[in-house]
């Protein structure tokens, strides 16, 4: 019986260790955020909207794995970008805020479909316009901003 309480411990100690102990998400760690996290020191929430979404444009665009090759390799697939219009919609609590974005983005040669997914029309040059987002932003440390939610609405 000893043998079998050493061995369940001995199972068990790594889960804990590995998996650890939260009560709530005010413990969260960069580790848990699927979007990037920006750290800013501006209290306008149009910029802090602009530069958090920027980052997550690049971080998604300019290393996107390239499905045409054979190799899967990274390319920068976003050429050029640019907002339409950006509005606060509503303050969601006293660290977020969501926000709607019009923008327009432009890709290589043969990649403009894949800015064309959820809205959108592709035009000439590469560019797909009319873009439209609604984001959840929020503050997760001391001037810093990450992307909670994304939806087309």
């Amino acid at each position: 019986m000893k043998k079998i309480k050493k061995y369940l411990l001995m199972l068990m100690l790594p889960i804990f260790i590995l998996v650890g102990c939260k009560d709530s998400d005010s413990d969260q760690t960069e580790l848990d955020y699927s979007f990037p996290i920006v750290e800013i020191k501006n209290e306008n929430k149009i910029e802090i909207s602009k530069i958090v979404f920027e980052e997550y444009l690049k971080s998604t665009y300019e290393n996107y794995e390239d499905y045409k090759s054979a190799e899967n390799k990274k390319i920068n697939i976003l050429k050029d970008y640019k907002f339409n219009d950006i509005k606060i919609i509503k303050e969601l609590n006293d660290k977020a805020f969501e926000v709607e974005i019009n923008f327009d983005l432009q890709s290589i040669d043969g990649y403009a479909t894949v800015f064309e997914t959820g809205n959108g029309v592709i035009s000439k040059d590469n560019w797909v316009k009319d873009k439209y987002l609604i984001l959840d932003i929020e503050e997760v440390g001391a001037n810093k901003y990450t992307i909670k939610n994304m939806y087309t609405g």
